[in-house]
């Protein structure tokens, strides 16, 4: 297969994209980056070159905690920053501590597409929120979450998290990471995927999308399973 971008390394390890497509897919992607790799490309990029010194220590808090929560949430940019119509998508106030499970998570995060196509038609969706989106407490992940509640210490709690819309999104992505959104939401799904036992069902109705939808993220080949 045609590789449609140039790969270079960046000073993390993730690969960075060049090149324009009016399309990309998830196919485009070499490799699933394990959760060290992407630690260590938030961490160790420059980000954004904000001109003020004052200024890029907030942002860059700001910036890691949005790339954090698309993955370890398995989320798409606009459930968390700013929809087109402007309206807030996850707010500080929607952060909550489960005692019983000693773990943080959102709750009621709003999805975007509330509608689904059937047959040429629009019908509404069952569900329109998640109920819980769990922060991982324990393990390779724990740091993400170290970073998110990091920048929610900084916030009020009526303020959005990101006060940003979804061009911005991607810029910001972009220059921390070299990657677009939806490549971490891929990699969240996959590591979901793996963690929970490999149940389709299960991840899919956590996603609110069909399992079919689901085979265009997972990466996965029946040539590696035992031959029975």
């Amino acid at each position: 297969m045609k590789q449609l971008y140039e790969y270079t390394q960046v000073e993390g390890g993730l690969e960075e994209i060049k090149g324009a497509k009016q399309h990309r897919v998830i196919e485009d992607i070499p490799f699933v980056a394990k959760p060290d790799l992407v630690l260590k490309t938030i961490l160790e990029s420059r980000g954004w070159p904000y001109r003020d010194k004052e200024a890029r220590v907030f942002f860059l808090k700001r910036d890691r905690a949005f790339v954090c929560i698309i993955y370890v949430g398995a989320l798409r940019a606009s459930e968390v920053a700013k929809k087109k119509d402007g309206s807030v998508s996850l707010k500080k106030s929607q952060l909550k501590f489960d005692a019983s499970e000693g773990a943080w998570y959102f709750e009621g995060v709003k999805l975007v597409k509330e509608k689904r196509t059937r047959n040429g038609v629009e019908v509404p969706r069952k569900h329109t929120y998640r109920e819980k989106v769990y922060l991982p407490m324990a393990g390779e992940r724990k740091p993400f979450t170290d970073l998110i509640l990091e920048w929610t210490n900084e916030l009020e709690d009526d303020e959005p998290l990101f006060n940003f819309k979804r061009c911005r999104a991607w810029q910001i992505t972009r220059a921390l990471t070299g990657q677009w959104n939806h490549y971490f939401r891929m990699l969240g799904e996959n590591y979901l995927y793996g963690a929970w036992g490999k149940d389709v069902m299960a991840l899919a109705d956590y996603l609110q999308v069909h399992p079919r939808t689901l085979m265009h993220y997972l990466r996965g080949d029946w040539k590696d399973k035992p031959k029975v």
